[in-house]
């Protein structure tokens, strides 16, 4: 009997998420998104009817973490996570509270999740973690304090994983793309498309991309980060 494969996407009602979505269809992979609000929820409704399976989740609350593994009976043999809070303002402006709220939603929580997530993988002895970050690690712009923190924070997490786990059949890859036409990146390029034309990836090529890593050819790519940018920040070409 043919085992069913299963894929978890974290923010699974973004444009990249989609996107996925419709590739892993195409590989006879179940796409299993998550959504945090209505409208990412019509997102899915509106692209999807039933192919998809479709799990509300609340990183910032770990009441709806613990209710995702006690309705999920599902064991999942893929996970692309593209979940990321954002908030951008210079450090000593930014709120105590905001700080708190912000690294339990996108770190700790996060942790206890990754946590629970691979215990199950292990009952299958295979498990392929893809997290999505940011070019923005290395190269910070002004404001992206948390933001680059968190991410780095998450990205030692899903190394460890891959350290960890990668003898009991689990790994991990961190990619990291520059410049995306999508989400919050098309406000910051949109003035400069002149420098930029050249070096935009799409939401369709990062899908792909991802799909790459996610096979079982690609799994020499351990604990590692993968930097997809075309070439910007090599050749030394910044703002």
């Amino acid at each position: 009997m043919k085992k069913i494969k299963r894929c978890l996407i974290l923010g699974g009602s973004s444009e990249i998420g989609l996107k996925l979505a419709n590739l892993l269809l195409k590989l006879s992979i179940i796409p299993h998104l998550t959504y945090s609000s209505k409208k990412g929820l019509e997102r899915i409704k509106q692209t999807f009817d039933s192919e998809v399976k479709i799990h509300f989740l609340d990183m910032s609350s770990l009441n709806s973490i613990y209710d995702f593994f006690s309705n999920t009976q599902d064991e999942f043999e893929y996970l692309i996570d593209l979940a990321h809070t954002n908030t951008e303002n210079l450090f000593p402006s930014i709120k105590d509270e905001t700080i708190n709220h912000y690294y339990k939603t996108n770190v700790i929580n996060r942790a206890i999740f990754l946590k629970h997530l691979v215990r199950g993988m292990l009952f299958r002895k295979k498990g392929r973690l893809i997290y999505v970050s940011s070019i923005a690690v290395m190269h910070p712009n002004k404001g992206q304090g948390l933001y680059i923190s968190s991410k780095m924070a998450i990205e030692a997490i899903y190394r460890t994983i891959g350290i960890e786990m990668f003898e009991k059949g689990i790994s991990s890859i961190i990619i990291r793309p520059g410049y995306i036409s999508s989400g919050r990146s098309i406000d910051f390029i949109e003035d400069k498309m002149n420098l930029l034309k050249n070096f935009i990836i799409t939401p369709d090529e990062l899908a792909e991309v991802i799909l790459f890593f996610l096979k079982d050819e690609a799994i020499c790519f351990n604990a590692r980060e993968v930097e997809i940018d075309r070439g910007f920040f090599v050749s030394k070409r910044f703002f």
